[in-house]
């Protein structure tokens, strides 16, 4: 009977945590839901001033807010009409990575006159920025072979 007992209580202790954990996942995307234009206005602004690397921070965190987001969406089936509109909401993210490559892709074609003048410093933070991609995209591929066990 203690055995049982004990085993309720774990259960409810599991419980309780995956609730806790559910709930500030749910209070990170209110938080970036809630500053989503102001953040997509700050990271263009990043990029027009040549501020690349906070710039893929914050593309970085809306993209992980948006993701979750449909994530959850497709978890709970949700309808259409009410998926559309989560896509809508997000649309400006698209427009956000577009400026970005466009970004990069300018930052790469001036990449071997950067190297030749000694100037550097963008050419570093563009590889930084590879490298943040490379360990996130290495961390979701493990997610998904450890999922699919």
């Amino acid at each position: 009977k203690l055995n049982d007992q004990l085993g309720e209580q774990v259960k409810d202790i599991k419980d309780t945590r995956v609730i806790h954990k559910e709930h500030a996942l749910l209070h990170s995307y209110l938080q970036s839901i809630y500053n989503f234009k102001e953040d997509v206005q700050q990271s263009h602004n990043f990029l027009d001033s040549d501020d690349l690397l906070p710039a893929h921070e914050l593309l970085m965190k809306l993209e992980d807010c948006r993701d979750g987001i449909y994530k959850e969406v497709m978890d709970e089936n949700v309808e259409v009409e009410k998926a559309e509109k989560v896509k809508e909401f997000f649309s400006g993210l698209e427009d956000l990575n577009q400026a970005f490559v466009k970004k990069i892709q300018f930052f790469l074609t001036r990449s071997l006159n950067s190297i030749r003048s000694n100037n550097t410093s963008k050419l570093v933070s563009m590889l930084r920025i590879i490298e943040r991609e490379e360990k996130k995209d290495t961390a979701i591929a493990r997610g998904m072979a450890s999922n699919s066990k």
